[in-house]
């Protein structure tokens, strides 16, 4: 193991010294590699996989440089820890909901009612209603925190107390029609929890970030679901209302813009983010406006290290990235 340790740091320090004589840019890139595996603790099994991994990271590296020129754009990018990743890696390992296309008004919206007059603002953060963020890790369970990050949230209204739930439970044992690291579908758990009898605390079924064998305890059940709505449109209006009457929603929309996301309003056009190439499941948790620009506040499952804390803000009243595509909500019991 140390001599392979060797070889791979002496191939490194050569191939710096190489970067030194060739274009100034290169090196300057190389540079930035460097620190970027320092910051992230990146390790590489081979020098193979080493110059591969530099290689992905240049080509998004002039991507972002591109992107950073734009003066027009209210987001902006920058390195973080999907720099040395495709973005067919990315798709695979963090976006994998499972949902094709959502091309019908879903039906389970019958009833539902909510105030007409929300507040020109409104952040379910600063009313205690939204937990630290987690780290879904390389899992495609983003379905999963979708699920819980509503259901955290809807707890925490009803009862004034803040409990962590159980992803891990939903990979494990949800099956009849999600596929745990492999994707799933907010209302399918919702179906799931509804009929297994609850979800554990996070802390009775800790998170794996792998697939697993189903461990869950009925008497461990620490909340119950006994239905699920849909948003009755997809007029921002209502979603907007329905938010502020309900509290945090579970919601999918088109993550690609977001691998390389480091702060601002995303304000993507088609082009850039096909609103019905929905691939991501999120928590809702506010809305706002900033120099005239609404936008929404979402809570997402990479770890408080990426964009805003752990969260993202998209621009709101016009179907941005199929954001008012798929709202849905627990209805505890």
């Amino acid at each position: 193991m140390f001599r392979k340790i060797l070889i791979i740091a002496l191939a490194i320090t050569a191939i710096f010294a190489h970067f030194e004589h060739v274009h100034e840019k290169d090196s300057y890139i190389f540079s930035r590699f460097q620190e970027f595996l320092k910051k992230e603790n990146k390790k590489y099994s081979s020098v193979e996989e080493y110059m591969a991994r530099f290689k992905i990271f240049k080509s998004n590296y002039l991507k972002m440089e591109s992107f950073t020129v734009d003066s027009e754009k209210s987001y902006s990018v920058g390195i973080n820890k999907f720099a040395d990743m495709t973005a067919q890696e990315f798709r695979r390992s963090y976006l994998n909901l499972d949902i094709k296309v959502v091309d019908t008004l879903k039906s389970k919206s019958e009833g539902l009612t909510f105030t007409t007059d929300a507040p020109a603002e409104w952040d379910w953060r600063k009313e205690g209603a939204v937990g630290p963020v987690k780290n879904q890790g390389m899992c495609g369970s983003c379905w999963a925190f979708s699920t819980v990050g509503n259901i955290e949230g809807l707890y925490y209204i009803k009862n004034k107390s803040f409990v962590q739930f159980a992803e891990q439970q939903l990979v494990d044992c949800d099956k009849d029609k999600d596929q745990g690291c492999n994707g799933g579908l907010m209302e399918n758990a919702f179906k799931y929890i509804e009929s297994a009898g609850g979800l554990e605390k996070s802390s009775d079924y800790k998170y794996t970030g792998r697939d697993g064998t189903c461990k869950f305890a009925t008497t461990k059940a620490a909340v119950q679901v006994s239905s699920y709505v849909f948003a009755k449109s997809q007029d921002e209006e209502d979603i907007k209302n329905f938010l502020y009457s309900t509290g945090p929603l579970a919601i999918a929309l088109n993550a690609d813009t977001l691998q390389f996301y480091d702060g601002g309003i995303i304000d993507a056009d088609a082009s850039e983010c096909d609103p019905q190439g929905i691939n991501h499941g999120v928590t809702l948790v506010g809305y706002g406006s900033e120099n005239g620009k609404d936008f929404w506040i979402v809570k997402n499952s990479w770890g408080a290290n990426w964009g805003e804390q752990g969260f993202f803000r998209m621009a709101r009243g016009k179907g941005t990235c199929g954001v008012n595509s798929y709202v849905v909500s627990a209805v505890l019991q």
